[in-house]
């Protein structure tokens, strides 16, 4: 594939047997990353649940709070 160093030899080495934790830490970054990945089986946008979320917590924060994130953000100066 083109790859050489550290990537490569991560998936390479020993021909194919990986140690038992990074099969766990791939697993798990897989289950992290699927309702993004998969996208036939997800019914409404992956980041929708995240957006309201967020929505909510604005709506609620305090003006002062609501400055501070726009601030943070770059949107505003004051």
């Amino acid at each position: 594939m083109g790859h050489t160093g550290s990537i490569e030899a991560k998936y390479t080495t020993n021909k194919g047997i990986l140690p038992i934790a990074l099969v766990d830490e791939m697993r798990e970054a897989f289950k992290r990353s699927e309702e993004f990945l998969d996208l036939e089986n997800s019914e409404e946008d992956p980041l929708f649940k995240q957006k309201e979320q967020l929505r909510t917590e604005i709506e609620k924060a305090a003006p002062e709070k609501v400055q501070e994130m726009l601030r943070l953000l770059g949107v505003c100066n004051t």
